[in-house]
This record gives structure tokens, C-alpha cells and sequence, in this order.
């Protein structure tokens, strides 16, 4: 057995052809090797990685006999490239670590192109993505390589600036896109929050707000937004009299007041949801009836849009309406007229009428004149029973009849 090569040497990543001559015919069996085209053949195509030694026998002779040969592998010029890496716009990147081998041609190019360079560790600062070619050659071998070196690309913008009254909250938002990872994170004054690319603050007076958002390897993005802080008017608690702690009868006048900063700024006063008339000033003087009892009452001022309010307080109301059942005409000052007894104000009677027991009217209250004197046509009209009717109206606007009869003694 005869086994030749061509060539004996080669450089990594290149082929031998090996020759195999056996006299007499027969069969070959060359030793397993997963870098040989085949293994039963005279021509196997060899592509080893590192120098290596193929065997090959003829097992079915009957003295079996085997011969060898070797594939050297030539050095050839050494690199230590980057694995096609993402960079930071601006940042610079060295495309080469192994020293420079004096017995080594370097020629670097790059595509776009603009870059050309012999040296064997160049540092390029690339603008846009760019790929770089290596040609390094040796006294025999020579290594190509290409480093595609990629600039990540980032977005960032901070939402507009806004204003807030003080005491509210700003919630801070940034859209941002690019080489992920992506990673927000604000900075600025009262911040009690963050979550994703918001974070919510509470400043006390005009602030920026700056946001970072770091992608890609490391990169950094920043932007910023202002916050503009509002002065809030402020309100002392409502003082009212008679005091919400005591139960009032409808339609007693009720004074409310508090004091507002700055002053004279104008204030409106609530009623559960209805704006009260006439309360622009610090202090409002209403009556209340009795399906007012117990509603809300609230002051509010506005300044520059921003509005505080206090309260709210409420009333126990009561409807304090008295008819006597008799009265004694005679002018002896006690009982001399008859007609309601009233313990509030307010309360506006609209109609009040009396009968005698024939059903004849004998009085007819009016704007002038609203209790009977005991007189009917000018006269004194006699003891008796009488009957009457009496509708009134509540400061509520509601309005209530009321019937019955009164005794008139002499």
C-alpha cells in the first residue's frame, strides 16, 4: 500500500487530495474519520481542522497489511475579532486584539466603504452600521474575516411640559423605542413613583423633570419636561350660626361665613350640588326647610383654575308651626287674635280662610292683616266655634293645608 497526498501541507480550512495505491486490487478500509470524503475509496478528499493522521488497511487480504499519512496544517495568521457586536452611537470599537506579526500583511476595508487600514488592531468610531473586511496574510497562509458592527438606535421623548395646582400630582410619561433592552428611569424633585416609562410626582414648586432611558448595550438617551405648580387659594372651615350643631326650625335665617386667601376672591357656596344665589362673598345668609335637613353645605374658591374646597356641614331642620285651638278677643292684651304661631321666619301664608258654623266666611287674612281679631263685617263676631283653613308655603317651596277649628271665647 502507497498513499500520497496533494498537498501534504495545507492551510486551516482547506483540502488534500490523498492517493491510495494497492497492488494487487482489493478492498480498502480507511479508519473512521469524519474529515474524509469516504472511507472505502483510493481518492478520499481530506479537510482536517488540526494535523491529523489517516490510517488504511486491506482486511480482507490474507495478510492483511495498512499504511498511513499525514495532513500538516500550516499556521496561519492569528485574530481575535469581536463576534459582530452593537455599540453605543459614538462609542469606538477596536477590531482586533492580537498584536501585530511581523511577518503578517494586514488590510483592512469596509463596506460602505471609507475605511483602509494595515495596522493589525485598528479602533474604528463607525456612524452608521458598517461591516469590515480583514485580509491578513502570512508567509504561506492567509485568514479572512468580516466584523459587522452594528450602532444601536434609540428614540426618547418626554411628554409636554404641564401644570398642576399644588398638592396635586404630575404623572411624568417618555415614549421611547429602540435596541431593547429599554429601561426608563426619571429623576427630579417629589417623585413617588415610577412604573415602566411614567412615574408620578408631587412638587411643591416649578420643577424639571429628566428622564434617562438606557437600551442596547448600555446606551443612554435623556430628555427632560417642566412641571409648573399653581398657588391653590385657601379656606378657613365654615363657621356657621346658629351652630350645625343645633337643631334649627325652617326657615330660621342661618349665617354662614369663612375667610379666603387671597382675599376678595370670589366664592361660591353649595347646597348638595345647587349653587346657592347671592354667595359671592365670605359670608351668605340663607333659610333652610325641612327636606333641607341634613344636606351638604360647601364653600368653594377658584384661582388661576385651581379650586379648594371646605366643608362640608349640614343642619338638622325642623318645621316649628303652632295653631292655637282658642283665643279670647277683649282687649285685655292675652289671645286677643288668632292665627299661626310661626318659630323660624320665611314661612309665607298663602291662602287663610274662617267659617262659622253656618259655613258663612267671616275672615280672609291679607297682606295687611294676617290673624283675626275675632271681628266679622266690623263686629265682634260671637263665642263660638269656627272653622278654618290655612295653606303655607316653606322655605323648601314646598306647601302644606292645614284644617281645623279654633273656639272663640268672650
Amino acid at each position: 500500500l502507497i498513499a500520497t497526498a496533494q498537498p501534504a501541507q495545507i492551510c486551516p480550512g482547506q483540502s488534500a487530495l490523498i492517493t491510495l495505491t494497492v497492488s494487487p486490487a482489493q478492498k480498502v478500509e480507511w479508519k473512521e474519520e469524519t474529515t474524509l470524503s469516504c472511507l472505502d475509496c483510493l481518492t478520499p478528499i481530506a479537510t482536517p481542522s488540526v494535523t491529523t493522521t489517516y490510517s488504511v488497511s486491506t482486511p480482507d487480504a490474507s495478510c492483511p497489511g495498512g499504511t498511513s499519512i499525514e495532513i500538516v496544517i500550516l499556521p496561519q495568521p492569528a485574530l481575535n475579532t469581536p463576534n459582530d457586536p452593537i455599540i453605543c452611537p459614538g462609542a469606538s470599537i477596536q477590531l482586533n486584539t492580537i498584536d501585530q506579526s511581523p511577518d503578517v500583511n494586514y488590510t483592512w476595508t469596509s463596506t460602505p466603504p471609507g475605511f483602509v487600514s494595515s495596522s493589525a488592531t485598528p479602533t474604528v468610531t463607525p456612524v452608521q452600521t458598517t461591516t469590515y473586511k480583514i485580509l491578513a496574510e502570512g508567509p504561506v497562509c492567509e485568514i479572512e474575516r468580516e466584523i459587522k458592527v452594528t450602532i444601536a438606535a434609540a428614540q426618547l421623548t418626554a411628554n409636554a411640559d404641564q401644570t398642576i395646582c399644588a398638592g396635586s400630582t404630575a404623572t411624568l410619561g417618555a415614549g421611547g423605542e429602540g435596541t431593547s433592552p429599554l429601561i426608563f428611569t426619571w429623576s427630579g424633585p417629589s417623585i413617588e413613583s415610577q412604573a415602566a416609562n411614567t412615574a408620578v410626582a408631587r412638587p411643591t414648586q416649578d420643577a424639571v423633570y429628566i428622564v434617562q432611558m438606557l437600551y442596547g448595550p448600555n446606551c443612554a438617551l435623556f430628555d427632560s419636561l417642566k412641571v409648573f405648580v399653581k398657588p391653590v387659594p385657601s379656606l378657613t372651615p365654615i363657621i356657621g350660626t346658629p351652630s350645625p350643631d343645633d337643631t334649627i326650625c325652617a326657615g330660621t335665617p342661618i349665617i354662614l361665613k369663612t375667610t379666603v386667601t387671597p382675599a376678595n376672591s370670589p366664592l361660591v357656596w353649595d347646597k348638595n350640588g345647587t349653587t346657592l344665589p347671592g354667595g359671592m362673598g365670605d359670608s351668605i345668609t340663607i333659610s333652610l326647610g325641612e327636606s333641607d335637613s341634613g344636606l351638604p353645605i360647601t364653600v368653594s374658591t377658584t384661582l388661576n383654575g385651581c379650586t379648594t374646597t371646605v366643608g362640608p356641614i349640614s343642619y338638622n331642620v325642623k318645621r316649628c308651626v303652632d295653631i292655637p285651638n282658642a283665643f279670647t278677643p277683649g282687649n285685655d292684651d292675652l289671645n286677643e287674635t288668632f292665627g299661626l304661631v310661626v318659630s323660624g321666619g320665611n314661612v309665607i301664608i298663602e291662602e287663610f280662610i274662617i267659617f262659622n258654623r253656618w259655613g258663612q266666611k267671616v275672615f280672609t287674612a291679607s297682606a295687611d292683616q294676617q290673624k283675626w281679631d275675632g271681628k266679622s263685617n266690623g263686629e265682634d263676631a260671637p263665642s263660638d266655634v269656627y272653622v278654618y283653613y290655612i295653606r303655607l308655603r316653606f322655605p323648601d317651596g314646598k306647601t302644606e293645608d292645614f284644617k281645623g277649628d279654633v273656639t272663640l271665647l268672650r
